[in-house]
């Protein structure tokens, strides 16, 4: 694939073992590329626990929106793509 860095996935996320990882709407390709990482994390089932990694996909702005303000607790961003998680989260 052109413009493909070589480098997998899991390390570009920086999924380390141990992680507290929070999941919403991951394709199951992904989940695939990321199976042996996310075997030694802690899975949460909500974002009110501290969590040291998330992946929240969106088709919208307002899915985004909403998967984002289930958590009453604020967000630290680290990194995002696109701009969409900038307008809706808050630290």
């Amino acid at each position: 694939m052109s413009g493909y860095s070589g480098t997998p996935l899991p390390k570009k996320l920086g999924i380390k073992p141990g992680f507290r990882a929070y999941l919403v709407n991951v394709p199951p390709e992904v989940r695939s590329q990321l199976s042996s990482e996310l075997a030694a994390c802690t899975i949460a089932p909500n974002l009110k626990t501290r969590l040291d990694f998330a992946m929240l996909l969106a088709t919208s702005r307002k899915q985004l929106t909403q998967n984002v303000m289930r958590s009453q607790e604020p967000w630290r961003l680290q990194a995002c793509c696109g701009g969409l998680a900038e307008e809706v989260v808050q630290s």
